[in-house]
């Protein structure tokens, strides 16, 4: 009986066990991440030096030649393991220039719906890692919209727009929350 993936994971599942008769199965089982799987498993290594880990982390996402499915989860998890590491650093003006300049090549290489996916849980660990941060939060939220804006990317923008109206009554900025969610609802 399969079990549900979870989505919230920053690892990519195994590769399926690929049944040689069926074509699609075939495809999928063409698994060329290995280096990029390689440097990601010493990239997560704690054993290994915080700049170490991100060097190798950049070098993943910043990676332009392979696209596999295999390769593109290996690169998300690279995204999501080098927004963990900049939180880490408490670095937080450097995920902005991270989401816009590091990972373009990986964001022009992949679906819009991938794209979005990365952009908003890059947001969540943010979120994560700095609870408490919330002029942090409202200034990164301003700065991917605006990012959305410029792309093209409305339901993303949608999205962020949402995310900076909790972040925004949980300052008690109850007006400028309203004023960013009303015409979401009434859209």
């Amino acid at each position: 009986m399969a079990t549900p993936m979870d989505v919230t994971s920053d690892t990519p599942p195994p590769p399926p066990s690929a049944d040689p008769s069926s074509s699609l199965a075939v495809a999928e089982s063409e698994d060329d991440s290995g280096p990029l799987a390689e440097k990601l498993a010493l990239a997560t290594d704690p054993s290994s030096s915080l700049p170490d880990r991100v060097r190798l982390l950049e070098e993943i996402v910043k990676e332009g030649d392979l696209w596999s499915v295999w390769c593109v989860r290996v690169k998300e998890s690279a995204v999501y393991a080098l927004a963990r590491a900049i939180c880490k650093t408490k670095k937080y003006d450097d995920v902005l220039p991270f989401l816009t300049t590091t990972c373009s090549t990986f964001f022009d290489n992949v679906t819009k719906a991938k794209t979005a996916k990365a952009v908003r849980r890059v947001l969540d660990i943010v979120e994560e890692e700095a609870p408490e941060e919330f002029s942090i939060m409202e200034g990164l939220c301003t700065a991917v919209i605006s990012w959305c804006t410029e792309h093209n990317r409305t339901f993303l923008k949608q999205r962020v727009v949402a995310k900076l109206s909790s972040v925004l009554y949980l300052q008690n900025k109850f007006s400028e929350a309203l004023e960013l969610i009303v015409p979401l609802i009434a859209g």
